[in-house]
């Protein structure tokens, strides 16, 4: 499993979901995962190609793993927001350049 060498939505999303998680924090009173908070970290038991994790981690200049991933994923989730932001702005129609201009 490689990195892909462009960022494009559909080829980094398919090397997330390729990454096999598992959730290691369950609750002991019920068993169910805990959820936390948004925004705070979650510790996860990930199985990952440790060649593809040094490479991103170069690609992106992480200094750490964790770093890594969390930028892989940021990248992931800032191009999805262009992308919708693009079709946004596409249903507007074509663009007149007076109003550019103007």
């Amino acid at each position: 499993m490689q990195l892909p060498d462009t960022y494009d939505t559909g080829s980094l999303y398919a090397w997330h979901v390729r990454m096999e998680v598992t959730v290691s924090s369950k609750t002991k009173s019920t068993g169910h995962p805990r959820r936390p908070a948004r925004g705070q970290a979650s510790k996860k038991t990930l199985n990952l190609d440790q060649e593809l994790l040094d490479r991103a981690r170069h690609t992106l200049g992480a200094r750490t793993e964790t770093d890594t991933i969390t930028q892989a994923l940021e990248v992931v989730v800032r191009r999805g927001e262009q992308i919708r932001g693009l079709r946004e702005l596409a249903a507007l129609g074509p663009i007149d350049s007076r109003r550019i201009d103007g």
